[in-house]
This record gives structure tokens, sequence and C-alpha cells, in this order.
């Protein structure tokens, strides 16, 4: 089954190995719901 994504790669997921996209405002796993890991788009 292909993972879902909504914009483009910026590496792998820490906790699950699929791919971290950039949703609107922040960073997440593209097997979300099944992986909740997000980073903050913007730290500062």
């Amino acid at each position: 089954m292909p993972t879902k994504r909504s914009g483009p790669l910026v590496g792998k997921c820490p906790k699950c190995g699929n791919n971290i996209v950039l949703k609107k405002s922040f960073y997440g796993c593209s097997n979300y719901p099944e992986c909740k890991f997000t980073l903050a788009e913007h730290f500062f």
C-alpha cells in the first residue's frame, strides 16, 4: 500500500521509517494517523 503524501519529502521518520513531508505549517510523518511524529516548520 503506498504511503500518503502532502508535500515535498524531507527525510525519514525516526519513529517508523516512513517519509517526513511538509504539511501546511509543520512537518509530519506520511504514515499519519498510524504514526503521529511531527516537527515544527519554524523553530524560532
